[in-house]
């Protein structure tokens, strides 16, 4: 344990609020002076204009320190080293429309609100796609940890890479909530039917389940092996003929 998180435990219960509220806290906080130091920062601005200079740039969106070379790999926080540009992306992205040839995204939309962020996220993913661009999305497969649930079949829960629960969640039950809410970091929880849905509000076309290393686009397919028993792989591709009055229509307030 860091000393960071030794402070944590000690003042935490001093709290007036819960841990799951102080987490909030924190990370809206966090963001909120992370968009300042973007603001106010030259060294910001001077990458944001550079990269705004190149077309048919791949971007990489929340890393969580698992950049990729060659990528723009951005994140909420700049705490790793392979992050290029601390970015909120419930927020306007720092690109032109049409400037990004793909999206990469693995494991992070799940944590953004269903109804309000997360359709703001993906129109403005849809805004800086080239037309006929491709965005990579992996999330929890809600639906096959369901289906074990309801059908209490272990062969299936195996299949998942849950043989044997964690001492942590000891029921099948403790693992479902686990998928939807882990500690409160989860706020929705998908299946190809609702991802769908919301990707063809925002516009995307050709929206089709891939598999582990599959992709419409063989540059997307930088999958983690770690998430590849239990993820729902979902491309989808944005029209080759998107209007761009249409796309900047969709664009989001500035960060």
């Amino acid at each position: 344990m860091t000393i960071k998180h030794k402070i944590y435990k000690t003042l935490q219960p001093l709290l007036p609020v819960n841990q799951r509220t102080f987490s909030i806290l924190r990370f809206e906080g966090g963001c909120l002076v992370q968009r300042f130091k973007n603001m106010i920062n030259p060294s910001y601005h001077w990458k944001v204009f550079s990269y705004k200079r190149r077309q048919g740039q791949l971007l990489n969106i929340g890393t969580g320190g698992r950049g990729h070379s060659g990528w723009i790999n951005v994140d909420a926080r700049t705490t790793c080293e392979d992050v290029h540009l601390a970015l909120d992306i419930r927020r306007k992205l720092p690109f032109k429309t049409g400037q990004i040839s793909g999206i990469f995204a693995e494991h992070v939309l799940e944590h953004l609100d269903q109804r309000e962020d997360m359709p703001k996220t993906l129109s403005e993913c849809y805004r800086i796609l080239c037309p006929g661009g491709v965005m990579r999305i992996i999330v929890p497969d809600t639906e096959r940890f369901l289906r074990a649930y309801v059908l209490e079949d272990p062969v299936l829960w195996d299949q998942l890479g849950w043989a044997r629960l964690p001492e942590d969640m000891p029921t099948p039950m403790h693992m479902i909530n686990h998928i939807f809410h882990q500690n409160g970091e989860h706020l929705f929880g998908y299946d190809f039917a609702s991802l769908q849905l919301v990707l063809r509000q925002a516009g995307f076309a050709s929206i089709t389940r891939q598999s582990f290393g599959s992709s419409l686009d063989p540059r997307l397919a930088i999958d983690r092996s770690e998430h590849r028993a239990y993820s729902l792989y979902v491309d989808a591709r944005k029209p080759a003929l998107a209007q761009k009055t249409g796309d900047a229509d969709r664009s989001l307030p500035a960060s």
